[in-house]
């Protein structure tokens, strides 16, 4: 997994991701409705282009709908962020060059409250489009173990004493 770095605060969180693909491709998998099925969810309603609005299904009905705020092709897009249990937050995907790859950078914005139950879900949504850039897309059913996965890792990170020299 090409994670390098993850920054988590009161505000969001931020995940750069470093994927082995052009920044064209990985565009194609962020706004395609196909593409984005095979990370995301599937898109049901509308679709990921400028000025436009769109629902992503992430499993059994539950719904997520957005409105794109920006759509710089193939370098920036932009979009809210609203499940109906949850207050409207935006997530905001940056696209660079960098060698033969692309850096990726996701900043998801929202309520404090709601960091938490975030930080672990980015990853895995990432690690299903490094598979999908790879051509080798994990299947659904992945998604929950993977992320519980991350989640355990995560808190035991938290619970360990630090070292420092």
């Amino acid at each position: 997994m090409p994670l390098t770095k993850v920054v988590t605060d009161e505000s969001g969180t931020e995940i750069a991701w470093s994927l082995s693909t052009s920044a064209d491709h990985v565009w194609e998998l962020l706004t395609g409705p196909e593409s984005v099925s095979l990370w995301l969810g599937a898109v049901v309603e509308g679709e990921i282009a400028p000025h436009a609005s769109f629902t992503v299904d992430h499993g059994e009905g539950t719904l997520c709908r957005s409105k794109v705020l920006t759509y710089a092709e193939p370098r920036v897009l932009r979009y809210s962020w609203e499940f109906p249990d949850e207050p409207p937050s935006e997530v905001e995907f940056k696209l660079e060059s960098s060698g033969a790859g692309t850096a990726l950078t996701v900043s998801h914005s929202l309520p404090s409250d709601l960091v938490d139950s975030y930080q672990n879900g980015w990853p895995v949504h990432l690690t299903f489009l490094e598979a999908a850039a790879l051509g080798e897309p994990l299947p659904p059913s992945m998604f929950w173990k993977l992320h519980a996965t991350m989640s355990r890792l995560s808190s035991t990170r938290d619970s360990e004493p630090s070292h420092r020299g």
